[in-house]
């Protein structure tokens, strides 16, 4: 669970199990010409076996990011991203989009 994917705010693996469950919610505003803006929230969380995963264990992230169209025909934008994670900021920055 981590990553510019799933989690964000947690690096890539930090939390890693057999079984996990995630939540994710992202909302994303045109802001003018090219730029975008997008804010997030997440919840997850791991266990060795299905039966185990429980709120009790739920980690949370939240953050927001900008988006800038590269190429609007394909839709390929590149993202800058801050997601934070245990009161810890993580950055991204990725080029391409999940739709």
């Amino acid at each position: 669970m981590g990553g510019a994917q799933r989690m964000r705010g947690f690096y890539q693996g930090r939390y890693r199990d057999n079984h996990s469950a995630i939540a994710q919610v992202e909302y994303r505003r045109h802001i003018t010409g090219r730029v975008g803006a997008v804010a997030f929230a997440a919840a997850g969380t791991v266990a060795p076996r299905y039966g185990g995963l429980s709120v009790a264990n739920m980690r949370y992230t939240y953050g927001g990011g900008l988006r800038v169209a590269l190429d609007r025909e394909d839709r390929i934008n590149i993202r800058f991203d801050v997601g934070i994670g245990n009161g810890e900021p993580a950055y991204y920055i990725t080029v391409g989009e999940a739709f």
